[in-house]
């Protein structure tokens, strides 16, 4: 196909068949501009005209160069499958040979070496196109896997939230997610600052403890030294009595005796 519309124009100088098998031609080209010549058992094709095959339901088109009416050499593409731009030989029965086309205006003073050389430059083009295609649709294949990985994983992920794999939905649990997820790392930092306003306290309170046991012991102590200072004080009381009871005998007596000193005084002035 590539190699027969390169020849239709860039060689003939007509407009290309497009959307078309090989086996259809006939049907598609404009033919105010070709013949179309049924095979016959003693029909021989013309140099340039187009060599229409059948055999199966898209056929092949090829460009005769020389040939009688047994065998035939012509210029082929993909025929073999996959095979490049070269002259191969032909029957017409295998695979056989449907008719062919002729242009019916003269074709332009070009040998069929100059045109392959020409047709081998489109159809290396052509491949390096081709190749390119091949590399986007192998990047089209690794963009379908992972979309067909992420549709999974998305029905994966509807079945864990127990939803329906909706992207908008999943989308909005995945907000509300998001907002919990922000809800609970600000109670996680409450929680952290609370846990250090705790940590102070319990230090804190460590440090409290050991100096109320300091002032505890320090209490124990006062207590011993006023316990003694009673005790002392409780001796020194008994003196104390012991002292003011002698006194008070002694300044009885001392009354006494001061009126026992003024009554023999009266008694030697009345004598």
């Amino acid at each position: 196909m590539d190699l027969a519309n390169a020849y239709i124009r860039d060689v003939l100088g007509q407009p290309i068949i497009e959307w078309t098998n090989a086996i259809d031609f006939p049907k598609k080209v404009d033919l105010s501009k070709y013949d179309y010549f049924l095979n016959t058992p003693m029909g021989v094709p013309k140099e340039g005209d187009l060599i229409i095959f059948g055999g199966t339901q898209y056929g092949h088109i090829s460009i005769f160069i020389e040939g009688n009416v047994d065998t035939f050499r012509s210029l082929d593409q993909n025929y073999p499958t996959g095979s490049n731009t070269h002259v191969q030989n032909h029957n017409y029965t295998k695979p056989p040979v449907l008719g062919w086309l002729r242009f019916k205006e003269e074709i332009p003073n070009t040998s069929l070496e100059d045109c392959k050389v020409q047709l081998e430059q489109e159809i290396t083009k052509k491949n390096e196109i081709y190749q390119e295609l091949l590399e986007v649709k192998s990047d089209l294949e690794g963009t379908k896997s992972q979309i067909i990985s992420f549709e999974n994983f998305q029905k994966q992920l509807a079945v864990t939230l127990n939803i329906d794999p909706d992207q908008a939905k999943i989308l909005g649990e995945i907000v509300k997610f998001r907002e919990i997820e922000d809800q609970l790392r600000q109670a996680q930092k409450k929680i952290e600052e609370q846990q250090q306003t705790i940590s102070q306290n319990l230090q804190l309170y460590d440090e409290l403890n050991e100096s109320y046991k300091g002032l505890q012991t320090k209490n124990l102590t006062d207590l011993k030294v006023l316990s003694d200072l009673k005790s002392e004080l409780s001796a020194t009381n008994g003196l104390y009595k012991k002292l003011s009871d002698a006194y008070d005998e002694l300044e009885s007596q001392q009354k006494f005796n001061y009126k026992h000193i003024i009554f023999g005084l009266y008694i030697r002035n009345e004598i």
